[in-house]
């Protein structure tokens, strides 16, 4: 059984993308190691002797345990993943295979979108808990703003969860899009921090609209736009043309232009409910037919044989 060791960042959502290559990797029968990246050694890498490693971002740039393995090894296959923009354009250790989930993030790179296990978030509908969820940073000025509108038409059927800190962030940034009151609303709508995949995929399951708001890279769906598809819950997201690549619009999911028909499409299902429901159960099918870690590791595999 051939043997890799996956380094886990120590922030989500890159620690739960991470996990899932652990899992699609046993699942294509390798024995996996993890190391957190603030914890790895060089008697670990010396111990464990992988034949692949696998990391995320730069980090195998950065790490001299992790350079000094590679370069006394020079059999061993390094693997780097990237989800988002920071620090591609660096220079890799040699015998480096890097893929990314959005095709610009750098054009060197292997294209490979993003997945998710549908084990871990799968679960059964229980009925609603919330109207209208947003998991995820909201103190980005493009959230903010797409945020601002929801609690206008909305109200109070807005729930927010994320880190205090950047629920605080959000709260500075949005003042100047609400009035007193609609500030006092926009407080109230935030639930707390959801700590793990069983957290998150319960109250994406729960909610009757799952917002997404994509901020970078037009093209790639994130991480956030998976977990709700394999959770269960209806997606409302802003990025059409990578939700076409892999899914069926308005019936695996739905997507909307811009904040004015976010409200509209919003409106739209909260009277359709049973539709959102039909289409919450179809997106959580595609997910397995070809959008889990393990179809993505075959490609990994496919590149590395």
């Amino acid at each position: 059984m051939k043997k890799i060791l996956i380094i886990i960042p120590d922030k989500l959502p890159q620690k739960l993308i991470m996990r899932g290559f652990c899992r699609g990797f046993k699942a294509n029968k390798y024995y996996v190691l993890t190391s957190f990246e603030k914890e790895l050694t060089q008697d670990l890498m010396n111990s464990s002797k992988p034949e692949l490693i696998m990391s995320y971002a730069d980090f195998s740039s950065k790490s001299d345990i992790l350079k000094k393995y590679l370069k006394d090894n020079k059999t061993v296959k390094n693997i780097v993943y990237f989800a988002e923009e920071k620090n591609s354009d660096i220079k890799f250790p040699a015998h480096t295979l890097v893929f990314a989930s959005d095709r610009y993030i750098n054009k060197k790179f292997h294209y490979l979108p993003l997945a998710i296990s549908s084990r871990t978030y799968g679960r059964e509908f229980e009925g609603y808990k919330y109207v209208i969820s947003f998991v995820g940073n909201p103190n980005l000025t493009k959230r903010v703003q797409i945020l601002a509108e929801i609690v206008k038409a909305f109200g109070n059927n807005l729930s927010i969860f994320c880190t205090k800190k950047q629920f605080e962030g959000s709260v500075k940034k949005i003042e100047k899009y609400l009035t007193k009151d609609e500030l006092v609303t926009y407080k109230y709508s935030y639930r707390g921090f959801l700590e793990d995949e069983r957290e998150i995929s319960q109250v994406l399951n729960a909610s009757k609209i799952n917002l997404n708001i994509i901020t970078k890279f037009d093209m790639s769906l994130n991480f956030h736009a998976f977990e709700t598809l394999a959770a269960g819950g209806f997606l409302l997201t802003n990025n059409a043309w990578a939700a076409n690549e892999f899914f069926d619009l308005a019936r695996d999911l739905e997507t909307y232009e811009n904040a004015y028909d976010l409200v509209d499409k919003i409106k739209f299902y909260l009277k359709r409910i049973y539709t959102a429901q039909i289409i919450a159960q179809n997106g959580k099918s595609a997910i397995r037919q070809g959008n889990t870690f393990k179809d993505r590791v075959n490609v990994i595999l496919k590149h590395i044989k």
